[in-house]
């Protein structure tokens, strides 16, 4: 409808389109030195691809290289490494034994030789030697005092002192010293114990008779006195 051209719905679907038989015909059968031309660009830009991916990977390698050292150069390394380390321990060990040797030094500056030792033990064997008897000495007589001393107090609380002074002990025939006439039945063997000796008694024996005191002899009278006898 109208004066515009129409368009068939195949220009729509179609790749190409061709004006004329003889053009589609063209498009169909290219010139030879069209597709030459074709390939020798793709084999250009191949062959450029190539040597681009042949040298980004060299440069790559080159770079990889770059960061490894070489093994000579490693082993070197290692060994100058394991030298210092051995001239470490060298001096470290050189250290150490001084430190100890002076040790060793400091102590035995500290501690007495042995024959010296020996020589002071004689000395004070010596000397405890010589004091010996005196020190025996102050300790006997110093015993001796207090043995004095204990016999001289024992004595002073003996009974033997109260005998000195007109008192008697009585005992039983056991031994028993007897305080009161109470418990003491007739015929009881007691010993009575004076100062000077000691004797034998029955309480209550019969035939027994006390003696008489001696009578006082009477004073005479002085016939050179002068005076005559009142009686």
């Amino acid at each position: 409808i109208g004066h515009e051209t129409d368009t068939t719905i195949l220009d729509f679907v179609a790749d190409r389109r061709a004006p004329t038989p003889t053009a589609a015909a063209e498009m169909a059968t290219p010139v030879k030195s069209e597709i030459i031309a074709r390939l020798a660009d793709w084999d250009m830009r191949q062959k450029a691809a190539m040597q681009r991916r042949l040298s980004d990977g060299a440069n790559f390698l080159n770079g990889a290289v770059r960061g490894l050292s070489h093994p000579t150069e490693f082993v070197n390394a290692q060994s100058q490494k394991l030298d210092f380390a051995h001239t470490k321990l060298i001096r470290q060990a050189d250290r150490r034994l001084y430190d100890a040797t002076q040790s060793l030094n400091q102590l035995s500056a500290r501690l007495t030789p042995p024959h010296i030792q020996l020589a002071n033990m004689t000395r004070r064997f010596d000397k405890a030697a010589n004091q010996m008897p005196a020190l025996t000495k102050a300790v006997i007589e110093r015993n001796q005092a207090l043995f004095d001393q204990s016999n001289r107090l024992l004595e002073a609380n003996s009974y033997a002192r109260v005998l000195e002074r007109g008192f008697a002990l009585v005992r039983d025939d056991k031994g028993q010293a007897v305080k009161k006439r109470d418990g003491l039945v007739d015929g009881t063997k007691i010993a009575i114990t004076f100062a000077d000796d000691t004797v034998h008694a029955v309480i209550g024996d019969a035939g027994t008779k006390p003696a008489k005191p001696a009578a006082k002899p009477r004073p005479k009278a002085d016939k050179d006195s002068g005076q005559s006898e009142l009686f």
